[in-house]
């Protein structure tokens, strides 16, 4: 029942994605996009999730206006993730199916969009600080529940910080919603000429290169596959300045073939 309409649940997600994008900020600035998804006619309505308690009793509004923010940044992880096992799934099911959501994302300009996300500054952005532990998952909705349809109380004693102000510090949510994202260009773009032509066609590469900064073995392996499907199309003079790159790129996602060949050819 899912594929006769699947063009308008793909526009439905990716229109989330695009309220996350950063579109006229500056690359240093925080994402906020609960500017870009409410409106004034939808600010009071349940709109964005039935678990939000708009009930004009509140007297609190910075705290309503703070459940109604994390709500919607959950939307984009959602978000991501449903597009990554959607993906896999269909993939496992039949690849035609699996090629029609591919063709619809890329017809809806999921390629620019997920790079018009990378294209801001990411370190900055795996360190934002976009939770609150009192309305995390499980305890704001076990608080809910056990004390009669009241959620937390912010105040200084369970608001805790951490250490948000390490360099060492990344928020988890970020960085999954981040490699769920690269995941989907990688999956995009995997054997198909014509798509990977479009990375080099946008200029990914000085994107993904800036994305290396973070340094996450995860998030770098998907970073740097999708420099290596690009690479031989960036020219020579490309791959003899970013020698850096292609070590990594042979170090993290060629020696995983070579070094069992080597072993079994009695090289070591």
């Amino acid at each position: 029942m899912m594929l006769p309409n699947l063009s308008q649940y793909v526009i439905a997600l990716l229109k989330v994605l695009l309220a996350a994008a950063p579109s006229s900020k500056a690359k240093s600035d925080a994402i906020n996009i609960l500017s870009d998804v409410l409106t004034p006619e939808t600010d009071n309505s349940e709109v964005l999730s039935n678990s939000i308690n708009f009930d004009s009793s509140l007297t609190n509004v910075l705290e309503q206006s703070v459940r109604i923010a994390i709500d919607v940044n959950r939307h984009k992880e959602a978000a991501s993730s449903i597009l990554i096992l959607l993906m896999k799934h269909l993939r496992l099911n039949h690849v035609y199916q699996f090629e029609y959501l591919s063709q619809h994302l890329v017809f809806a300009n999921c390629i620019p969009l997920i790079l018009k996300f990378l294209d801001q500054n990411m370190v900055r952005y795996v360190q934002s600080k976009h939770e609150l532990l009192p309305f995390n998952y499980p305890r704001a909705p076990l608080h809910y529940v056990r004390n009669h349809d009241e959620w937390p109380v912010l105040n200084v004693d369970n608001v805790d910080e951490g250490d948000s102000q390490s360099q060492s510090y990344y928020l988890w949510r970020n960085v999954f919603s981040t490699i769920n994202l690269l995941r989907v260009l990688n999956k995009l773009t995997k054997w198909k000429h014509s798509r990977t032509m479009m990375l080099v066609v946008f200029k990914s590469a000085p994107i993904l290169k800036r994305s290396l900064r973070i340094r996450l073995v995860v998030f770098q392996l998907y970073v740097l596959k999708l420099l290596k499907v690009q690479a031989r199309y960036l020219g020579r003079q490309w791959r003899r300045s970013n020698m850096e790159i292609m070590s990594a790129i042979y170090m993290s996602y060629c020696s995983k073939y070579l070094v069992p060949l080597c072993f079994l050819l009695g090289i070591f």
